[in-house]
C-alpha cells in the first residue's frame, strides 16, 4: 500500500506518498517523516513534505520533531522550512523561533519567507507581533520586513509598530490603519 510508495525510485511519487501518509495520519511513518524532516542530507521538496507530514499527524511528537530543525546550526533555509510548519501546530512558538531567524537574518536579503506564514495565519500577526516585544532586528531587516507586512494587503499597524520598535528605527513613517488610509484616499 502507501507504506510502500515511501520508497519509490521516482521522487514526485515518494513526496506524494509522504504528504499522505500524514494527511491519513498513518502514525506508523512518523519515525520515518522525522528521519526525513530532520536528516541534514535530505532534499529540500522531501524534507518539505515530511514536515507537512509530521504537521498533518500532529502533537507533541511531531512538534518535537519539527523544533528540533530549528537549532541554529542548521541552514537557514531549512529553518524557514520549519518555522512555517510549526506556524501550523503552534503558532506562538513559531513567532518566536521566526524573530530569531530574523536576527541572524543577512542584510539586503528579503526576510519574507519568514514572515508570510505569520500574515496568513488568523492569530499570526498578534502572535508575531507579541514575539517581538524587546527583541532586536538588525534595522535592515526591520526595514525590508516593513515593506513585507505592508505589502501584504493587510491591516497590521501594531506589527510594523512593533518591528520599527524591534528595529530600532526611528524618524520611520508609521503604517496608516484602514481608517486613516480610506480618509487620505477619499481626501
Amino acid at each position: 500500500g502507501l507504506v510502500k510508495l515511501l520508497d519509490a525510485p521516482s521522487p514526485s511519487v515518494r513526496i506524494a506518498a509522504v504528504r499522505t501518509a500524514g494527511l491519513w495520519k498513518l502514525e506508523d511513518t512518523r519515525q520515518r517523516l522525522t528521519a526525513w524532516a530532520t536528516a541534514a542530507d535530505t532534499p529540500s521538496d522531501l524534507r518539505q513534505a515530511a514536515l507537512a507530514g509530521l504537521v498533518s499527524l500532529g502533537g507533541n511528537a511531531s512538534r518535537s520533531a519539527i523544533e528540533s530543525v530549528l537549532q541554529l546550526d542548521r541552514p537557514r533555509d531549512v529553518r524557514v522550512q520549519a518555522v512555517t510548519a510549526l506556524s501550523n501546530i503552534d503558532v506562538k512558538a513559531a513567532a518566536k523561533h521566526a524573530v530569531e531567524l530574523l536576527k541572524t537574518w543577512p542584510a539586503g536579503e528579503n526576510p519574507s519567507l519568514v514572515l508570510a506564514p505569520f500574515l496568513e495565519l488568523k492569530n499570526g500577526p498578534e502572535s508575531l507581533t507579541a514575539a517581538l516585544a524587546d527583541q532586536k532586528l538588525p534595522p535592515d531587516v526591520a526595514k525590508l520586513s516593513i515593506r513585507a507586512v505592508a505589502t501584504s494587503g493587510r491591516d497590521l499597524p501594531e506589527l510594523g509598530k512593533a518591528l520599527v520598535s524591534a528595529g530600532g528605527l526611528t524618524g520611520m513613517p508609521q503604517p496608516l490603519s484602514a481608517a486613516e488610509m480610506s480618509q487620505l484616499v477619499t481626501a
